[in-house]
């Protein structure tokens, strides 16, 4: 089994999209095409321009949530030896809230810098995305999401209690499952096979947890759009006991871009 596959991994599409599209600013062309084509973009909808201005209004959105900690953003670290267009970093600062530093990719201090950075946008969470840099490096560009919120229906800390998680079809762990018994959001998507539960946090944020009946069924299939949206239009409220394990520890992050 590759390693990867025995760690937990928090992948956000939304920052793979964010990051294409950000990158699109300083990009013409051919390559402008193929970033925007890397998120699905059909011009005959949306803009390029229209594109950036819904990341920034999403971001500005975010900016004034106050009933949860988020935290989203992204970060450019270009070589001291490039010079990145003016207008390009403006764009990104304007649109995508980015901060920009120029480095030397040869200093061991700049892995520091980059470290400590996504230290304290995560709030202590990730303590070391990146673990070496290629001296050559033109370009960096880092996302980043931090989130922290409060359940709309608490789980009650005396009914968690410990059992087994099975991790594939041979692997069980042992681990700390919350309890809760409660009038719930489900669904089942029988084109998928996939039971879908949702759970709300306050401030009109909620988590879906999907659990395919085969488990041959890819994530990516379960999440595309109309999944969801069918979820969200026939999602049906069942009371029922809801066992939820929670993780605490990300041990694999992505996305970051190094060019």
């Amino acid at each position: 089994m590759p390693d990867y596959q025995s760690k937990n991994i928090f992948f956000s599409p939304f920052s793979v999209s964010m990051a294409l599209t950000e990158l699109s600013l300083g990009a013409g062309g051919e390559t402008k095409e193929q970033l925007l084509s890397g998120i699905g973009h059909n011009s005959s909808i949306f803009s390029t321009e229209e594109i950036h201005e819904m990341f920034h209004s999403f971001l500005e959105d975010i900016d004034q949530r106050t009933a949860v900690d988020i935290d989203v953003g992204s970060a450019l670290y270009a070589s001291d030896k490039s010079k990145p267009h003016p207008k390009f970093l403006e764009n990104m600062k304007e649109f995508y809230h980015s901060d920009g530093f120029t480095v030397d990719f040869r200093a061991a201090e700049t892995l520091d810098k980059i470290n400590t950075y996504v230290k304290e946008k995560t709030h202590g969470k990730i303590d070391r995305a990146v673990d070496s840099l290629d001296p050559n490096t033109f370009m960096f560009l880092l996302t980043y999401i931090y989130f922290k919120g409060k359940w709309d229906m608490p789980f009650n800390p005396n009914k968690t209690h410990e059992d087994r998680f099975h991790v594939d079809n041979e692997t069980t762990v042992r681990v700390q499952m919350m309890h809760q018994n409660e009038l719930l959001k489900v669904y089942y998507d029988a084109e998928l096979s996939t039971k879908v539960l949702c759970l709300d946090y306050n401030d009109s944020f909620s988590m879906f947890l999907a659990v395919p009946d085969e488990k041959k069924i890819r994530p990516s299939k379960i999440w595309r759009r109309p999944s969801l949206e069918s979820i969200l239009k026939s999602g049906r409220e069942l009371s029922g006991k809801v066992f939820v394990c929670p993780s605490e520890n990300l041990t694999s992050m992505y996305p970051s871009c190094q060019t």
